[in-house]
């Protein structure tokens, strides 16, 4: 979908994401991501299948969302693996923040493996209604 309006919301890099994973352990997979508009806010849709809302770490510094979570372990330690095609994923994403972003702000909670966040528009970037006299 395109627009003529710049979205304030931008994605990093995908190299320069993953250069920038603190503690890299194994593969990370930058997670699918959608991003949309309505009146007050942005919202962020992250696919995070597996991970637990405790293992899921949102934060926002310098005008950059970052976005890190980690697969639990699979399998019961005490159990022999017979055949494996399931991996233990970490996730990392980042996206540029526009100015008309409230960063103090901001909702996240995951369902079903979707991580949504909302980050609301700032007073000045909402739409309002011009009364005509």
């Amino acid at each position: 979908m395109k627009s003529n309006t710049e979205i304030p919301v931008a994605r990093h890099d995908t190299d320069q994401a993953l250069e920038q994973k603190p503690e890299e352990t194994g593969t990370v997979t930058i997670p699918e991501t959608d991003v949309y508009e309505v009146a007050d806010s942005y919202v962020v849709m992250l696919d995070l299948p597996g991970v637990a809302r405790d293992d899921i770490h949102v934060r926002v510094e310098r005008g950059v969302l970052s976005v890190e979570g980690d697969c639990a372990e699979l399998h019961s330690t005490q159990a022999t693996l017979i055949h494996n095609e399931l991996e233990r994923k970490s996730y990392y994403r980042e996206l540029n923040l526009g100015d008309g972003i409230d960063v103090n702000n901001i909702d996240a909670h995951i369902e079903n493996g979707v991580l949504t966040i909302k980050l609301f528009k700032t007073e000045q970037h909402k739409p309002r209604e011009i009364r005509i006299q």
